[in-house]
């Protein structure tokens, strides 16, 4: 896919399921003509995950993408909601809270 580039966050919708993941949601880490890798989003921290998920472009049939110049912090919010099926991490009450 053209114009992904690393530090973009994308949401895969994948052929065949890897896993556990069919729709997997992180950030670009690389891309090249034989696929993508992602730091795969964790659901707790809205933060890119310390392992990675690769796709190769035969497996990949689309992708949401969020650039640099989009509500990046809202459309992790939105995905943790609608993919992952928890409470964005932002709903948790904080110590502070308590």
């Amino acid at each position: 896919m053209e114009g992904l580039v690393p530090g973009y966050w994308v949401r895969l919708t994948l052929r065949e399921p890897v896993g556990e993941e069919k729709r997997p949601v992180g950030q670009v880490e690389y891309v090249d003509e034989h696929g993508i890798r992602l730091s795969l989003l964790d659901g707790v921290t809205g933060e890119a995950e310390s392992w990675d998920f690769y796709a190769p472009w035969t497996n990949v049939l689309g992708a949401v993408v969020a650039t640099p110049n989009h509500d990046v912090r809202r459309f992790v919010e939105e995905t943790i909601k609608r993919e992952l099926g928890g409470p964005y991490f932002a709903d948790v009450p904080s110590q502070q809270d308590n």
